[in-house]
């Protein structure tokens, strides 16, 4: 009957009484409580760890990275002319570098007659191994744009006398030098930089040798990278 408290339900005189929630009907809220400051706690203890070992991340220097890419430039077998070229291009372009970080001389963007001069008096060197320096760009420059032989052999003596050049060229005091980015800045610098390089010295190194074809060609030495713009 309409009114009368359904048999077996708590009710009073008055009618049903209201049903009183309990702890057990609420465990789903208090279980999702509880796994949210779970959570919350763990991403603060990793966010605190992450913190402090990004804090205490050692610099890269940018010495270091050139001369591991130096070191890790080795001559492909079989030592065919497509390895021969791109061997002596990227070890004689990680040689400039070297020079260019330590004298300030734009070398990845001079020809070799433009650098002669500059380098003569301001690499850290004798005259002797200037001249062999030198020497070194200039057959490089053969190898690369005129497609000259050179030996396996002979790419494994001049990539230790490059490394050996570059270790002299790396400065052995901080005095007046410039701190270096740190960690990753450092190696996304460092990445930008050999893109743009290998962008610009790919143009020039395709349209130069394109020269060799006239027979008017211009001396060894005026076939170094130049600079990319006029």
């Amino acid at each position: 009957m309409s009114g009368q408290p359904v048999e077996g339900l708590p009710h009073d005189i008055r009618g049903l009484i209201p049903y009183q929630p309990t702890v057990l009907d609420r465990w789903p809220w208090i279980l999702g409580a509880i796994l949210l400051l779970a959570l919350l706690i763990f991403a603060g203890l990793y966010w605190r760890k992450f913190r402090a070992r990004k804090a205490v991340e050692p610099p890269v220097d940018a010495w270091d990275l050139l001369e591991q890419r130096l070191a890790r430039l080795v001559p492909g077998e079989p030592f065919t002319d497509s390895i021969r070229v791109a061997f002596f291009y990227e070890l004689s372009l990680g040689l400039r570098e070297a020079i260019e970080r330590r004298t300030g001389v734009r070398a990845t963007d001079m020809t070799l007659d433009e650098l002669r001069e500059p380098l003569r008096r301001k690499l850290p060197l004798s005259a002797g191994e200037t001249e062999e320096l030198l020497a070194f760009l200039q057959r490089a420059d053969l190898v690369k744009f005129a497609e000259v032989a050179a030996t396996a052999d002979e790419a494994l003596a001049e990539g230790l006398r490059v490394r050996n050049w570059t270790s002299s060229l790396r400065p052995r005091s901080d005095v007046g030098a410039t701190t270096p980015p740190s960690g990753r800045q450092a190696e996304a610098n460092e990445i930008s930089r050999d893109l743009a390089l290998n962008e610009n010295h790919a143009d020039i190194f395709n349209g130069t040798r394109k020269t060799f074809a006239n027979p008017e060609a211009r001396s060894s030495d005026d076939f170094s990278p130049r600079r990319g713009t006029p």
